[in-house]
């Protein structure tokens, strides 16, 4: 996480160009303004991973426009801002698909290989490698529409060989809500606290849609 960036920092100044550009990477990993800041600062450099820090903090440097709202519970939703996608709305099923294979890895970073061998496990390597990018490029233009596929996505990352759904700042997942409110209140609940844990666990219960 964040806490890394402090470290991670002077390596890139080492001689070692592959180390350089695999410390790039990990910041770009990482995110957040520390690795934004380090990165910026690498740019500098007129040199190849000069260049790669400065591709990296300019995506870095891309947040998402609205943070996204996603209801898993009943029939699936997402909103990023005006945006809405459902399997009725603005999403192909191939899109959809990988949508919801990234919110099952929660907005961290999911490998290539991952989603290959998860979406396609019986496919010929190069039409399921062709798939993800469609698939990808699909979901971009969903969330965010008119985005050429030369820019940056907000929302779909890619970096490294691996994807990241990245959800913005203040997003809202009623899953993760409903896993909040079920933990706080049986947590109290087995400290005897009965009374304080109702509130919880009745608001993770009203999270729940039913089909």
């Amino acid at each position: 996480g964040e806490r890394a960036v402090p470290s991670l920092r002077p390596l890139l100044d080492e001689p070692d160009g592959e180390l350089r550009a695999r410390v790039i990477d990990l910041l770009a990993k990482i995110g957040g303004s520390e690795a934004r800041r380090a990165l910026s600062r690498a740019a500098r450099a007129t040199t190849a991973t000069g260049r790669a820090a400065m591709v990296a903090a300019e995506e870095l440097a891309l947040v998402p426009a609205a943070a996204l709202v996603v209801r898993a519970f009943g029939s699936f939703e997402l909103r990023a801002g005006d945006t809405v996608l459902s399997k009725e709305r603005r999403c192909s099923a191939r899109a959809l698909r990988f949508l919801q294979l990234l919110l099952v890895h929660r907005f961290r970073w999911v490998p290539k290989d991952v989603v290959l061998e998860t979406l396609w496990p019986e496919g010929d390597p190069r039409k399921s490698e062709n798939s993800l990018r469609q698939s990808a490029l699909l979901l971009r233009q969903a969330l965010e529409p008119g985005l050429d596929e030369t820019r940056f996505s907000r929302y779909v990352r890619f970096r490294a060989d691996a994807y990241r759904l990245d959800p913005g700042e203040g997003y809202e997942y009623d899953v993760e809500a409903f896993e909040k409110g079920l933990r706080a209140g049986r947590r109290l609940w087995d400290e005897g606290k009965r009374v304080a844990a109702l509130p919880h666990l009745r608001s993770a219960l009203d999270l729940y849609r039913g089909p």
